[in-house]
């Protein structure tokens, strides 16, 4: 991005649109006049030029692609744009236009920090802006009320930190990026042990394949999916252990063999029907 033709074609307008939307919304929040339909109204319309283009380039043919649609690009604009308003009804619009820049801009000015995935993106555009929210009211509400005691700043302090509590386990356990990753589950060929619809917990540390037994669960991919089945057999073969898996509620055995290099985890704790959503809106 750091030539000529890239910043008239990307930063330049990327500039111009942060401009003009938040001198938008800073007009339009002025003459509402606090009216809360006119608010909201104008929350919508921001939302709506937030994820035109996405729209654009969106398959809406599965659930999946509606839900990712919802979680990566509705739900961080809906939280952006309520919290971007309440910012301008109380201070203008200067500073969310420099949060906006910042936000919008980072990765063409500063290309040596690495893109998060989409899933972590959207998690800190979902987050941030309600922290940066909180900042601003408690800052106000401060002013107003210059005798805040400390015991209120701590419990100010404890529901932050338990809104966030939860936000963080997730991320932490879906991401796939730590030891621990939940998978919902897809089918019913582990019940009555494990339900389609449960999630579980992988424990993803590298396994000792001598002492694992047969009888545990394990998780393991097959042409790109990821089954969740029990060990039933084990052999050595050259140096490398061979697996036999088998679903619960199947009769049979695999027909298939899983080798060291396939198996994700060992699976030993699993929470139920919590996936269920997940399983929902995977079908096509």
């Amino acid at each position: 991005y750091y030539n000529l033709n890239s910043i008239k074609e990307y930063v330049i307008p990327a500039i111009l649109f942060v401009l003009f939307r938040e001198y938008l919304r800073y007009n339009i929040t002025c003459k509402a006049s606090g009216s809360k339909i006119c608010i909201i109204s104008s929350i919508i319309l921001f939302v709506f030029l937030d994820i035109t283009q996405t729209i654009q380039v969106t398959n809406f043919n599965s659930g999946y692609e509606i839900l990712t649609f919802l979680s990566f690009t509705v739900l961080p604009s809906i939280s952006s744009n309520i919290v971007l308003t309440y910012i301008t009804y109380k201070v203008g619009y200067k500073p969310t236009i420099l949060y906006s820049e910042v936000i919008r801009l980072y990765r063409y000015l500063l290309p040596i920090i690495p893109n998060p995935s989409p899933y972590i993106y959207s998690i800190i555009m979902l987050i941030l802006p309600i922290v940066l929210g909180f900042r601003v009211y408690y800052f106000y509400k401060k002013e107003r009320d210059e005798e805040i005691s400390r015991e209120y700043n701590k419990k100010r302090f404890r529901g932050l930190f338990i809104l966030l509590i939860p936000i963080i386990v997730m991320v932490y356990f879906v991401s796939g990026y730590f030891r621990f990753h939940a998978v919902a589950v897809g089918s019913g060929s582990m019940s009555p042990n494990i339900y389609k619809g449960d999630v579980v917990i992988i424990d993803t540390k590298k396994i000792d394949f001598d002492n694992l037994k047969e009888g545990q669960v394990i998780a393991f991919r097959k042409n790109g999916i990821l089954i969740v089945h029990r060990l039933v057999k084990k052999y050595e073969i050259d140096g490398e252990y061979v697996l036999y898996t088998k679903g619960d509620a199947n009769e049979e055995i695999d027909n298939f063999t899983t080798s060291e290099s396939e198996v994700y985890g060992v699976v030993n704790y699993s929470i139920p029907y919590i996936g269920l959503p997940t399983v929902w809106f995977n079908k096509n």
